[in-house]
């Protein structure tokens, strides 16, 4: 009875995966985060303050909750899905077009008005990088059609 898979409905299942996969990736990225000790970028400064004893006790859980996530998932009969990495980064910056379509002066104004002239000198600014995460969009999206094509 222990190693019979679990019965659960289609949705359950749907469900549960959902989920678990939220968590296991929840876990791979506290890993990552442990394991660097600062990150800068342009809009945030990211550090790491835990002194080593902690972050070993803290991956022990981690690696406790990965194990156990396994013991779950094996329980239920999930199977992993694919990811390939061009659609999340279509997802991604169809995400973000989006969000910097939203940045446009006009969107703004429901915060208030902005100065005619600063709209001049932002909105340029913002479609510029719209149009890169547009470009960005498109570039992937060929890429995977010709090898597609190429796999045919």
């Amino acid at each position: 009875m222990e190693n019979e898979i679990i019965k659960l409905s289609p949705s359950h299942k749907r469900y549960l995966k959902a989920s678990l996969l939220t968590f296991e990736k929840s876990i791979r990225k506290s890993k990552r985060l442990l394991e660097e000790k600062e990150a800068q970028g342009f809009l945030f400064k990211r550090s790491n303050t835990l002194e080593p004893g902690q972050r070993i006790q803290i991956e022990k859980k981690l690696n406790e909750a990965l194990q156990k996530l396994q013991l779950v998932i094996k329980k239920i009969g999930l199977k992993p899905r694919e990811e390939k990495s061009e659609q999340i980064i279509i997802a991604e910056m169809s995400m973000s077009w989006a969000n910097l379509i939203e940045c446009r002066s006009d969107h703004l104004k429901g915060y208030g008005e902005i100065d005619r002239e600063y709209a001049m000198i932002l909105d340029p600014e913002i479609e510029s990088l719209v149009d890169i995460s547009h470009v960005i969009i498109k570039q992937v999206t060929e890429y995977v059609k010709e090898k597609k094509n190429d796999e045919k």
